[in-house]
């Protein structure tokens, strides 16, 4: 495949469009596995967190890379199912943050990649405050993100089709009326809607109160999902 950019687009940007934007359209025209999820390493498996934009799975995932986990990715997660199981692969070194939540969340001695012309949120490159996982990791389970204004930590499984649902809802789909394409989409998320733990994700989006949903977040994996 060859792409070609607008005119008088930075480089930067031209980059930065490609890694997260360009190419998971393209694994998914491929047949891939591919969503919009942030994705993090905790005791050498992999824990995914979908959502529609907004919802916070980048500020998630710094939260959690500052934590000691590292983080694969903080969108356009590709998933590999090839092998009998479901491979995380890492994707772009770097987390996009709006101000407050880069000033809430890290130090300043974070690195901060040039600024891309689309958007006002800073690109954090990867740093052993937030550190990166450059290797493919076994998916352990899937959270997918909801706001709904709670006050505290809430977690529930989803059945199958509220499953499926989600999974087709988060996928990088290039062209939705394209049949054949959107036909290997719905037959792959129902695959590894049947075949992944899932769960609604939902806490309350105040920074003094992230500490306290990490901190349950690893209860629940360690506790439900590790042990089971």
């Amino acid at each position: 495949c060859i792409c070609f950019p607008v005119p008088g687009i930075d480089l930067e940007t031209q980059n930065h469009i490609f890694r997260t934007q360009v190419q998971p359209f393209l694994w998914n025209r491929q047949g891939k596995l591919v969503f919009h999820a942030s994705c993090i390493e905790h005791k050498n498996y992999a824990y995914a967190f979908m959502g529609e934009s907004g919802m916070g799975k980048s500020t998630l995932a710094a939260a959690l890379a500052k934590s000691g986990k590292k983080f694969l990715t903080d969108d356009g997660l590709l998933i590999d199912g090839s092998q009998g199981h479901y491979l995380a692969h890492p994707n772009d070194p770097s987390l996009r943050l709006w101000d407050n939540s880069h000033a809430a969340l890290l130090s300043t001695d974070v690195p901060i990649a040039p600024a891309i012309s689309f958007s006002n949120k800073l690109r954090m490159l990867a740093s052993p405050e937030i550190p990166h996982c450059d290797e493919a990791r076994s998916l352990k389970a899937v959270f997918v993100l909801i706001n709904n204004g709670v006050d505290e930590l809430t977690i529930r499984s989803l059945n199958g089709a509220q499953k499926h649902v989600a999974y087709s809802n988060c996928s990088f789909n290039l062209d939705v009326w394209d049949r054949v394409a959107m036909a290997k989409t719905f037959e792959n998320t129902a695959k590894i809607a049947s075949n992944m733990p899932t769960y609604i994700l939902d806490f309350p989006r105040k920074f003094e109160d992230l500490p306290k949903v990490i901190s349950g977040l690893e209860f629940f994996i360690d506790s439900e999902i590790v042990s089971a």
